[in-house]
């Protein structure tokens, strides 16, 4: 399924579609009947005006929506309109599943605003709220640790969200930045001073079996830099071996 409201499920000879009490972003499987879903609400729910965070289980037969822990409004977003934004799910295994979002609204001057990420994890039994940081199995193999990305590390700073700049952490450290790749030429078709502030911004990252490699598909893209903005296509490949 994509980001919508409907499902397709195929049952080895057709597909059928079923619709979702949610608008669904993120979907992670451990099982054909064990799947999860992650979005938000159609409207306002527990303070959250533009959607609260809805998880949903498929158990192979029917969708069923699952209990979450209220998520309290910061008193600093009090006066702004915000609603949950899902930006990862992950399924390492049934009892196993790590929900990562944050809070996204307009200001009194019609500004984004970004309140700090947070994660639901489901234990086999019962979901609770914790930090991204403590999802030591988020993210994708790479060498000796795993690419995570800067919404793993709790605050957003800087409006980074999951998979805009991605990191990669070791087994026993940290969390180290990965680089962006050189920057490509602008509109003028030279790199210019201005072109070097492009962002990487990738919507999908995965590791190539048997390997330390990473490939990421998504765009460079220069942004607020009025007849310099572009946004191209990129394709990028991370490899933790020491370079000569």
């Amino acid at each position: 399924m994509g980001e919508g409201t409907t499902a397709w499920h195929w049952d080895g000879s057709r597909w059928t579609s079923m619709a979702l009490p949610a608008h669904v972003s993120q979907l992670a499987a451990v099982a054909g009947d064990d799947v999860w879903a992650y979005g938000v609400t159609r409207g306002e729910e527990n303070g959250l005006v533009n959607g609260a965070p809805m998880m949903l289980h498929w158990d192979g037969e029917t969708w069923k929506r699952e209990q979450l822990p209220v998520v309290g409004l910061p008193s600093a977003y009090e006066s702004n309109s915000m609603g949950a934004s899902p930006m990862a799910l992950y399924a390492p295994a049934a009892d196993d599943i790590w929900a990562i979002s944050r809070l996204v609204g307009d200001d009194d001057n019609g500004d984004a605003v970004y309140a700090a990420s947070f994660a639901f994890h489901w234990n086999g039994t019962s979901w609770s709220k914790t930090s991204p940081d403590a999802c030591r199995r988020c993210g994708i193999p790479a060498g000796d640790g795993v690419i995570t990305a800067a919404g793993m590390e709790g605050d957003n700073a800087g409006g980074s969200t999951l998979l805009s700049s991605i990191r990669h952490r070791p087994m026993h450290g940290a969390p180290r930045k990965i680089g962006s790749p050189p920057a490509v030429a602008g509109r003028s078709g030279e790199v210019t001073s201005t072109d070097r502030k492009q962002k990487l911004r990738l919507a999908e990252v995965t590791s190539i079996p048997g390997t330390d490699r990473v490939w990421g598909v998504g765009s460079v893209t220069l942004e607020a830099h009025g007849d310099a903005n572009f946004s191209r296509g990129a394709i990028v490949q991370y490899d933790p071996r020491p370079r000569d």
